[in-house]
């Protein structure tokens, strides 16, 4: 059997890190990499300035932008 040690880390939760997906009009564009503490603001920021996302949004309208935490970020963009 495996001998596993229980450590008990302070705001444990900053350890963990996710990719989120962005979609542009449905299609995968581009994933960031957040923190399961970042609010939504804070992960539209980061799909918006995501280098592959501009290319499909520069010069667009942006109509909605949808966040599901831990899951996907779509862009509407018209």
């Amino acid at each position: 059997m495996h001998d596993f040690k229980i450590l008990k880390v302070l705001n444990f939760r900053n350890w963990f890190w996710i990719w989120d997906r962005v979609q542009v009009n449905g299609k995968l564009r581009g994933s960031v990499l957040i923190s399961e503490d970042d609010s939504e603001e804070e992960i539209k920021t980061k799909a918006l300035n995501n280098e592959n996302v501009k290319k499909y949004t520069d010069g667009l309208n942006i109509v909605k932008v949808i966040v599901v935490p831990k899951r996907i970020v779509s862009i509407v963009v018209k």
